[in-house]
Formats: C-alpha cells, sequence, structure tokens
C-alpha cells in the first residue's frame, strides 16, 4: 500500500477529486495548506508599500491505495492537477506498513475498501468490535464494562 499525498493549487480540487474517483481511489483527507516552492507571490500594494507573499494558498491531497494503483492514481492525479505553470504542486509517494479502520478493526486491504457494506447499520455511538477468539484481537482487548 501507498500513500500518495499532493500539494495544489486550490482551483484544480474538484478536478483532482473527480479523477481520483475515476482512478479507484476511495477515500480521500484534502487540508489547506500554505507553502512556498518555485512559485513566487504575486507583487501587492498594502499602504502604498509593495510586498510579495512568500507563503501561497494551497490544497493538500492525501489517498492511501493498493500499491497496484499507484500509478493510474498518479497518473490521473498530476493530469488533473497540472496547469503547464508554476506553482502547479508536487506529489509524494510513501509507503504505508498497515491500515486499520478503528470502527470495525478491519485490516490493511479490507479497511482500504469502499464497497464492504455493514449487514446491519450501527446505532449511533456503537462500536463494533471482532468476535471473542478472532485471529488478530490485539488492537481491542476486552470490551468494556457497561456502566450500572
Amino acid at each position: 500500500m501507498n500513500k500518495v499525498t499532493a500539494v495544489i493549487r486550490p482551483e484544480k480540487l474538484d478536478a483532482v477529486k473527480a479523477a481520483l474517483v475515476g482512478a479507484g481511489a476511495s477515500g480521500v483527507t484534502v487540508s489547506q495548506a500554505h507553502g512556498a516552492g518555485r512559485q513566487a507571490g504575486p507583487t501587492l500594494i498594502y499602504r502604498g508599500s509593495h510586498f510579495s507573499p512568500y507563503y501561497l494558498p494551497k490544497v493538500t491531497v492525501e489517498v492511501v491505495i493498493p500499491a497496484e494503483l499507484t500509478d493510474v492514481v498518479v497518473e490521473a492525479l498530476a493530469g488533473a492537477a497540472c496547469t503547464g505553470k508554476v506553482g502547479d504542486g508536487i506529489i509524494l509517494i510513501s509507503p504505508v506498513e498497515r491500515v486499520i479502520r478503528i470502527r470495525t478493526g478491519e485490516r490493511d486491504h479490507a479497511a482500504l475498501s469502499a464497497t464492504a457494506i455493514d449487514p446491519q447499520p450501527q446505532a449511533a455511538g456503537t462500536v463494533t468490535r471482532p468476535a471473542a477468539g478472532a485471529a488478530d484481537t490485539g488492537l481491542f482487548g476486552p470490551p468494556p464494562i457497561p456502566a450500572t
């Protein structure tokens, strides 16, 4: 599994989101960011003084995907984010050792799957834990004792 992190222009977010969904990425985290790279900020005038802001607004997009989808997702992301101008952004790819879905305890590829649907919806505030004696229950330990 790999984590693909892209720092892009804010106005390209919708195109990148559509490209990621089209490439098979099921979960995306988006954050606002400010950064400096090769792009120089515009020269602004404030109270008669000219200045160039060093940090420019950007958007950080993060997605964890199976290794076999990495090239497809990166190409789709790069194509959607590209304007051909300085300041289009950067894409970082890093390996991910493990993934655990907190609510269900699913691991690795099962935790990344958007197609896994619970047979019965959970009530708000309840937690589904692996059955006692399951192969890997070390993360959760024994269930809490209800208050009386």
